[in-house]
């Protein structure tokens, strides 16, 4: 028996569904900083290039490996962190023999990140630091990998001061139901001849 005809039509919004009784945790960012820069020239020292490989080296490609490591330092500013960021990457390096290698290099930079509280309340906070970098411009060439490479690169980074915030509460109460159509208005009625006005 098919009892879709049968459904009687709600008469109003439907209550939404249950939320879990008491609060619950989220991010609250009371602090940030950004560092970008992009065309910023840095020295690439390749840790880890194999012996077969051949000078003049040229740089193909350049890109994070992994997340960023930063430690905190003195800063003369007040309301404001100091970020000293090393960044690991990977690139890709071409020999004079057309031979293509990837090897590990990092880099360093700083920033400041501001902060909306007083210093000595910071230490209740999570820093999250991330960072992006990309070749600049061409393929540089380099005689000599030991020495480094020096390549143009386009650097950013953000830093967050994250805080936990208790955010929700209980369940919400239902709405009060409502017609779906405007209801037909009473007749008016004389109080003192007890007849219907027209």
């Amino acid at each position: 028996m098919d009892t879709s005809q049968n459904c009687t039509p709600c008469c109003g919004p439907a209550c939404p569904p249950p939320r879990p009784q008491g609060r619950y945790l989220m991010q609250r960012i009371i602090g940030s900083g950004r560092l970008h820069r992009r065309n910023q020239v840095y020295c690439l020292c390749p840790a880890n290039m194999p012996c077969q490989a051949q000078p003049p080296f040229t740089v193909v490609d350049v890109i994070t490996d992994g997340d960023p490591a930063w430690e905190e330092a003195p800063c003369p500013e007040r309301c404001a962190l100091l970020i000293r960021v090393l960044i690991p990457l990977l690139v890709r390096i071409r020999d004079c023999a057309g031979c293509l290698y990837t090897v590990s290099a990092r880099i360093e930079d700083e920033f400041r990140l501001r902060v909306s509280c007083p210093e000595n309340e910071c230490w209740r906070g999570q820093i999250f630091v991330q960072a992006a970098v990309r070749l600049c411009g061409s393929a540089c060439r380099c005689a000599c990998a030991k020495e480094g490479i020096r390549t143009p690169l386009e650097v950013m980074v953000e830093g967050f001061l994250l805080v936990p915030c208790p955010v929700g509460a209980g369940q919400p109460a239902c709405p009060t139901p409502k017609p779906w159509y405007p209801e037909p208005p009473e007749p008016c009625v004389d109080r003192f001849t007890d007849r219907f006005c027209r």
